[in-house]
């Protein structure tokens, strides 16, 4: 159950304009597919088509599970681009190249659910409507026993060739998903940890290195109990996060001394609170289901991807001082250390999905994602070292899509591009002969008249049972 690989030569290959890396569902697909080498073809048909599939599977006592949904039907989503003679000579830069458009839907295809699955709703996620969302693009393997689930989409390309056989083209095509509106305010929820602490150092001007040898014995054996602090550490940390936010993700701290509970020397003392250490990260858990006979098998495995920023802190680095006191200001520790959550950014550029990536809460068909913040904070309270431990669940929202239409790179040359790069050749009056015709090049218009010129030649498509055009 490998995902779809990318699949071109001089044979066949397919270009999309700007060389998009990614689309959000609704957005408008530009390209081409172009053949490069030497060809004479007295007749040639070329399809392209738009697929979209979701894929789970896994091992469970010997036995293996599988979940398949289609969510782009290619047959459905196939556009016949040329259906005539094809000449591109043996030297030179020339080649053919055939436009086309595809607009992604907005929801997955409930039609082509399988007739098994569509009688027993418990063998999904979600229920079988045409109310569910086109997933994003999605991969993820365990690294223990084998569980794999990927979302997929690609466009395929196929030339048919009198006498000379099939060459196929196959371009994967990555979405994202984009939250409606404007970005999200952040929910904060508070932690609190009672901590209480002992020792001679917790009072005012006490230095252990200035005591006698005699006053460290007496301290040794003396039977009076060292003085008390009691206090309660409180931890502020988001429960909804945002991709690629520009803001840093918000950790603030507070030690609130709890003067009921503490001894009566250290009374209304303030206490010096730095911090020691910060790890924070993201665990995303996936849930992958596939169908039974009579109940559906489930997997699940989780990974984890480090929020930048968290570390332990260096001696050599700045103290970072932590408020004491009822009526201090949390000190927001997540600025000072710039903490950062992976974005959409590294999978954009071409990064290959990995199991470090941060995804957004997601449920498929088949496959279902929810994330947890789990984190260590360690803070020194004089000379002592307490910690307080974060895991809670939490809601990881797609990019903010404040734009009121398409986003990204992609999307920006299309705009720029599309109005001289995918245009149609002028009308003519009449078709000329196959010696006149000119191939497709990337140096002039002349030929884009040609390959227009050339329907009128073209003989009858006949189509096979299943609907594919053939060569009569």
């Amino acid at each position: 159950m490998p995902q779809t690989i990318p699949q071109d030569s001089p044979s066949l290959a397919v270009e999309l304009e700007g060389d998009a890396l990614w689309y959000q569902p609704g957005d408008v697909i530009i390209g081409r597919v172009v053949r490069r080498c030497f060809t004479e073809c007295s007749r040639a048909i070329l399809t392209v088509s738009l697929h979209g599939r979701a894929k789970s599977k896994f091992t469970e006592r010997e036995t293996q599970h599988r979940g398949r949904y289609t969510l782009i039907v290619g047959p459905r989503n196939k556009q016949q681009l040329w259906n005539g003679p094809v000449h591109i000579p043996e030297r030179g830069e020339d080649h053919q190249g055939w436009p086309f458009t595809f607009t992604l839907p907005t929801h997955a295809d409930s039609r082509c659910l399988p007739v098994s699955v569509k009688e027993n709703e418990k063998f999904s996620f979600v229920p079988f409507d045409d109310d569910v969302p086109l997933p994003a693009s999605f991969s993820g393997t365990s690294t223990g026993e084998y569980k794999e689930g990927f979302i997929e989409y690609y466009i395929q390309a196929e030339m048919q060739m009198h006498a000379q056989g099939t060459a196929t083209a196959v371009k994967p095509v990555r979405i994202e998903r984009y939250n409606p509106g404007p970005p999200i305010q952040m929910r904060m929820n508070l932690l609190n940890t009672l901590h209480t602490i002992q020792g001679d150092s917790l009072v005012p001007g006490y230095s252990r290195d200035q005591l006698t040898t005699s006053q460290k014995f007496k301290k040794i054996f003396s039977s009076v109990p060292a003085p008390k602090l009691a206090f309660t550490l409180q931890t502020w940390f988001p429960i909804t996060l945002q991709m690629d936010q520009p803001s840093h993700v918000p950790i603030k701290l507070r030690v609130v001394p709890k003067w009921d509970k503490t001894s009566e020397v250290l009374q209304d003392v303030l206490q010096t609170c730095r911090l020691r250490a910060l790890d924070i990260e993201i665990q995303t858990l996936v849930t992958i289901r596939s169908e039974g006979t009579l109940n559906p098998h489930d997997a699940e495995w989780k990974w984890c991807a480090k929020v930048q920023g968290s570390r332990q802190l260096r001696p050599s680095d700045a103290p970072v001082e932590i408020p004491f006191g009822h009526d201090s200001e949390p000190f927001d520790v997540g600025a000072v250390l710039n903490l950062q959550m992976k974005t959409t950014k590294d999978r954009r550029e071409g990064m290959p999905f990995n199991v470090q990536q941060l995804y957004p809460e997601f449920t498929a068909y088949n496959i279902r994602t929810k994330n947890r913040l789990k984190g260590t904070v360690e803070v020194k309270v004089a000379d002592k070292v307490i910690t307080a431990e974060i895991d809670r669940e939490i809601k990881v929202f797609p990019p903010a899509d404040n734009t009121g239409g398409p986003r990204g790179p992609a999307i920006d040359n299309i705009r720029a591009t599309s109005a001289t790069w995918n245009q149609p050749p002028p009308p003519y009056e009449e078709p000329p002969s196959f010696e006149g015709l000119q191939p497709v090049n990337q140096h002039g218009s002349e030929a884009n008249r040609g390959v227009e010129k050339i329907e009128s030649l073209c003989p009858s498509v006949v189509q096979d049972e299943t609907g594919t055009p053939g060569l009569q």
